[in-house]
């Protein structure tokens, strides 16, 4: 198995609970879209606040090392902010 880090950028801040809600159960449907489209495992997250919004740190498992590209297109399907 290969292991790869990959960060999620998110510029931006739920202003309620519900919104934080949705944000959360919107973001683990995107994990699992990109886990079963790419067969790979996320095996830790952890959820940082920053000044504009969050940083995700995902851990994930996968049969064959993920290249750059792949690595840039995941964290784009999973919302990370494009700049970055």
């Amino acid at each position: 198995m290969s292991k790869t880090k990959i960060l999620v950028d998110i510029d931006f801040k739920a202003e309620n609970m519900r919104r934080l809600v949705k944000m959360a159960e919107d973001f683990a449907w995107k994990m699992y879209f990109v886990s079963s489209s790419l067969n790979l495992r996320f095996t830790k997250v952890k959820v940082y606040e920053t000044k504009k919004g969050i940083h995700i740190y995902l851990d994930a498992e996968s049969e064959r090392p993920l290249t750059p590209l792949e690595i840039i297109i995941i964290q784009l399907a999973l919302g990370s902010d494009y700049k970055r």
